[in-house]
């Protein structure tokens, strides 16, 4: 069936999706608001349940057929039992078709439970492959309690959608019975937002870092290895854009390494702050243990940035070694081995810039990556 036909049908029908993305309601026109509204117009209801957790309350948030509501719980596990509870009220009130949760966690348990009193069919996203990683695993000790949970869920899913061809590799060996549909779709990034020409540059020293200060993000690796690239190049400085639990962490370690000068923690900022941070920036550095798809890449890229990263997420598919970006194990000296040879070349480091935004112009039409989950959807609930 052509998708104009779909379209037809899906509009007749309506979705309930399972999200821990708090920015739907917490921020306005953020591009994960922005995402919903996108998918909305395919749908009679596109209705949300953000799991709210924590001492923030907020507001519940309506555009036309678009409905998010937070459950402003005080921890997640009541959360999670109010999104039950919301999601019930919302399939009462609009009636549901579908169910799609963000996550194999706590939105896919609340996902798994709707789908069996609402008997609805169930997507599941996984936007990382962090229960496969022997980096979260070891973590935490209830991290291990979690992977039977994660088995349940995934066997109750009418469908997964993943990110990458990489993950469902992973999924497949994860789970070699699986006969679940899976179907890749990228998330959606806003590239003209961020869109900057890549231009010459005759230095490189401006580094940037973009994520949640978060243990599986490894910034301690990464500042610990701008100390052997600041000692090389004392020019060189590094500003990271994120707040997290490890702040503190970090705080301590740019002190103890005397890196005060040069790495700068710049706590949370908004698309228009990221997008500044970017823009004045000469390379993109992350070096997390895992990562989903890794939007930040698609955004830098599109920045006209070239890319050191460590091998996680979009990598080998969107970050390509050698030619959009500088792919480094998770050792210290070869990452910053790879930061200084963009250092040492402009001349390549213009040639990696431009051959990111060449490809993730190629990869991110933003048409046909929504027309990609649309169709996921469609065939998840045979609508």
């Amino acid at each position: 069936m052509e998708f104009t036909k779909k379209i037809a049908v899906m509009k007749r029908s309506s979705v309930l999706s399972i999200s821990l993305d708090k920015n739907i309601v917490f921020q306005e026109f953020s591009d994960a608001q922005e995402r919903q509204k996108d998918y909305s117009v395919y749908f009679r209801k596109w209705l949300v349940v953000v799991l709210n957790s924590g001492g923030v309350s907020l507001s519940e948030y309506h555009w036309r057929n678009f409905y998010a509501v937070p459950t402003n719980s005080p921890s997640l596990w009541l959360a999670v039992f109010k999104a039950i509870w919301v999601g019930m009220f919302l399939a009462r009130r609009f009636g549901v078709e579908l169910i799609t949760a963000q996550d194999p966690l706590a939105a896919g348990w609340v996902g798994v439970i709707l789908k069996k009193i609402l008997h609805k069919p169930l997507n599941i996203q996984f936007h990382t492959d962090y229960f496969l990683s022997s980096g979260w695993l070891g973590q935490r000790w209830y991290h291990r309690l979690f992977v039977p949970l994660i088995k349940w869920v995934v066997s109750n899913a009418d469908s997964i959608r993943v990110d990458n061809a990489m993950k469902a590799k992973k999924l497949k060996e994860a789970f070699p019975r699986l006969k679940t549909m899976i179907f890749q779709a990228p998330m959606r990034v806003d590239l003209s937002f961020f869109w900057k020409k890549v231009t010459r540059k005759r230095l490189i020293h401006r580094f940037v870092s973009v994520g949640r200060l978060a243990t599986e993000k490894n910034f301690p690796l990464l500042i610990r290895t701008f100390r052997e690239v600041v000692n090389r190049y004392p020019e060189a400085s590094l500003r990271i854009v994120g707040s997290g639990p490890e702040k503190k962490r970090l705080i301590k370690l740019i002190k103890k390494l005397g890196l005060e000068r040069k790495v700068f923690l710049l706590g949370v900022k908004n698309r228009q702050g990221v997008r500044k941070e970017l823009w004045r920036a000469d390379v993109f550095v992350l070096a997390s243990d895992y990562e989903g798809w890794g939007l930040v890449f698609s955004e830098a890229m599109a920045a006209g940035l070239p890319i050191v990263c460590t091998r996680v997420g979009s990598v080998g598919e969107l970050v390509i070694d050698g030619k959009t970006g500088l792919v480094s194990t998770s050792k210290k000296y070869q990452l910053a081995e790879k930061m200084g040879k963009l250092i040492d070349n402009p001349i390549y480091s213009f040639r990696l810039a431009t051959g990111g935004q060449r490809r993730v112009e190629k990869l991110f039409q933003p048409k046909v990556l929504t027309q990609r989950w649309m169709e996921g959807l469609y065939r998840t609930g045979q609508l």
